[in-house]
């Protein structure tokens, strides 16, 4: 009867502390599916706030973009405007260089350095000085738009990245997240091996 009573109380002992194993593990268990749901909902404001910040960069480099190209479109006009400045340098250029030449080659004439040939040697001047100018600018436009176009590549490729970040991030990750399933602390304990509390 005492051997017996010892395996009844010691089997109570055990069942109590069998009992009080299994509710820290189901607190244990409870607690870990807590933490992953708070995570879980941690980790997806992260990426919806870094999916809006990848739109938001996005859009700036897209407007900066439109900005670029605007930029291009008036240079190119500018390269059009001075490359005709100089064309059009080119006729009176001609008729004083025809002149001067007409001047200084007069047979049976003497030279002379009179108020004339003063004032065309100074038009072939001012022609030459002015075609000058047109073509350091017509240099200067050509480099800055050279300088656009790079900056138009740069922001296109930048955007293609963007573009690729966002379909990873909204389209794979954010789909696959979904489907993986979330399984409450009731379900923890049967998926786990345990019962049911």
């Amino acid at each position: 009867l005492d051997f017996s009573n010892n395996n009844v109380e010691k089997a109570d002992r055990q069942r109590n502390n069998s009992l009080a194993l299994k509710a820290l593990v189901d607190r244990i268990l409870s607690q870990t599916a807590s933490d992953l749901h708070r995570q879980c909902d941690v980790v997806d404001m992260a990426f919806r706030n870094g999916l809006q910040e990848t739109k938001a960069a996005r859009d700036q480099l897209a407007a900066h973009l439109a900005k670029v190209m605007e930029e291009i479109a008036c240079q190119e006009k500018n390269i059009t405007v001075l490359e005709k400045a100089i064309l059009d340098q080119e006729g009176p250029a001609k008729v004083a260089h025809t002149r001067l030449e007409t001047r200084t080659h007069r047979p049976n004439v003497e030279l002379c350095r009179d108020v004339a040939q003063y004032r065309l040697l100074r038009e072939v001047g001012e022609i030459a000085h002015n075609v000058a100018r047109l073509k350091d600018a017509l240099g200067q436009a050509q480099a800055e738009l050279q300088g656009l176009h790079r900056r138009q590549l740069a922001l296109q490729e930048e955007i293609q990245v963007k573009d690729n970040t966002i379909y990873i991030d909204e389209v794979l990750c954010t789909h696959m997240r979904k489907s993986i399933p979330l399984r409450d602390g009731g379900d923890q304990g049967q998926q786990a091996g345990g019962l049911q509390p």
